[in-house]
């Protein structure tokens, strides 16, 4: 499916306004600014604020809502699936948000979105990947983009490490077999809210399947490639940027 629009550079521009959404969330008891998400942030009977991808997903439609960009929540598939590979004898599944663009006739579906919270393992990623890729390798009609956001409660380089290696994980679990082969490009997204110490922090990515499974874990092994040459944040911004991923401004 060709659209008019660059997919992947708007999904891009989107990540990084829902990240800015997400850093300004004001806490239940706080006095919100006057140009503030109108989300806010729960709290847990210990006090605590709590984010989780609830709150990203009413960021992204806050985000998409000033956007030429039209959505849907927990879009059912076209596909079926079983565990993270497509299967006839399987169930359709949901996505959590799809975004579609007009055309002369009717809405076309762009992208599908899957949002996470914390450090998912790697059976959940290879979930998320399976249905983005699903979704769109398969017909003429596919949906050609994808988008993994994920919201990280903790941005030091335990977290991301974590993070790497179940994503790296995961892309090793999906297979060629399962897949067709439709290109289906994705943008990935780790946007780090550490509330307790006012640490905030994006990176924005990409990873394209091609119909090659091992082609497709090779990719997401190279991007996910985070190891720092020290133990600082700078040393973690560096690993970041050699990987290629591109810095999400405050």
């Amino acid at each position: 499916m060709q659209f008019e629009r660059d997919v992947v550079e708007d999904l891009k521009d989107l990540n990084g306004a829902v990240c800015r959404l997400l850093w300004n969330l004001a806490d239940v008891g706080e006095e919100p600014p006057v140009l503030g998400p109108h989300v806010v942030v729960p709290k847990t009977r210990a006090g605590a604020g709590r984010i989780s991808e609830q709150e990203a997903r009413f960021a992204f439609v806050e985000a998409v809502s000033s956007s030429p960009y039209y959505y849907a929540v927990e879009t059912p598939t076209k596909q079926r699936y079983k565990g993270h590979a497509l299967d006839e004898t399987g169930r359709s599944a949901m996505i959590d948000m799809s975004l579609y663009l007009p055309n002369p006739k009717n809405l076309t579906c762009a992208a599908n979105v899957e949002l996470k919270h914390g450090t998912p393992d790697a059976d959940a990623i290879a979930g998320d990947l399976g249905k983005l890729i699903g979704e769109g390798s398969r017909a003429d009609d596919g949906v050609p983009c994808g988008n993994w956001f994920l919201v990280m409660q903790g941005a030091g380089r335990a977290t991301v490490a974590s993070v790497a290696d179940e994503f790296a994980e995961a892309a090793a679990m999906l297979p060629s077999v399962s897949f067709g082969p439709g290109h289906v490009r994705s943008v990935v997204c780790l946007c780090a809210l550490e509330r307790r110490t006012a640490l905030k922090w994006a990176r924005i990515g990409e990873i394209a399947w091609t119909g090659n499974a091992a082609a497709f874990a090779g990719e997401a092994s190279r991007l996910f490639s985070l190891t720092p040459t020290g133990s600082g944040a700078t040393e973690l911004s560096d690993a970041f940027e050699r990987a290629g991923w591109t810095a999400v401004r405050a």
